[in-house]
């Protein structure tokens, strides 16, 4: 027998367009506002990711390079200790590295530098005497065996517009006669020849015991 009229044989789901009611759109403006929100968030996060990959990057590449040149020159900066002389002989600063002893630069000397170990005679008068100023010079502790002597002396000579070797053997007769002051006195012109030539002191001899000169004459009967 046929069959009239109109039967529901099965229900399924389908994805069809629905209108929203009012509360649903507003929910879902506020989720959307949210989801906006941590877009904004994730898209800072990676930038700062990227940046940080890339210096990280960049600076692996640069030790790379870095190692990559030591190794071809098998050397690499390092500090070293550097010592700075004045070569006062020549007039020049030397600079020398103290691992290796090289020197690494040289400069000429500038006029304060060459003048600096000289400050008390710097004032000295251009009509004093080589001895006047050599007086000055051992007054200053400076001395004719002393290592430095031949630098203060070339230089105090240049300053003062005299000979070195002048001043020179000036400085050494006022250190004979400064020494010749502090040697013992002597009671006599003969102990003083004897003291300069064995080059010591002369002593006084000492006195005989009264006692013991008596004691060694004989006694004389009445």
């Amino acid at each position: 027998m046929a069959k009239t009229g109109r039967e529901v044989i099965e229900t399924k789901s389908e994805d069809l367009l629905v209108k929203l009611t009012e509360e649903e759109v507003s929910a879902k403006a506020r989720r959307m506002a949210e989801r906006m929100g941590e877009l904004d968030r994730h898209n800072e996060e990676s930038k700062r990711i990227a940046g940080e990959r890339g210096q990280r990057k960049a600076t692996l590449e640069g030790e790379i390079r870095k190692l990559g040149e030591q190794v071809r020159e098998r050397s690499e900066i390092r500090p070293v200790n550097v010592e700075v002389i004045a070569d006062y002989k020549r007039s020049i600063v030397v600079e020398v590295r103290t691992d290796t002893d090289e020197t690494i630069s040289e400069r000429a000397m500038r006029s304060e530098e060459r003048q600096t170990t000289i400050p008390a005679v710097a004032s000295v008068p251009q009509n004093e005497s080589a001895k006047q100023i050599a007086r000055r010079l051992y007054s200053e502790g400076n001395r004719p065996n002393d290592v430095g002597v031949e630098k203060v002396i070339n230089d105090t000579a240049s300053l003062c517009q005299i000979e070195a070797g002048t001043l020179f053997d000036a400085l050494v007769e006022v250190a004979e006669e400064e020494g010749a002051k502090k040697a013992a006195p002597v009671t006599s012109l003969a102990e003083a020849a004897a003291a300069k030539k064995k080059g010591k002191k002369s002593e006084p001899e000492p006195e005989e015991d009264a006692e013991t000169i008596d004691a060694s004459e004989p006694e004389t009967e009445e």
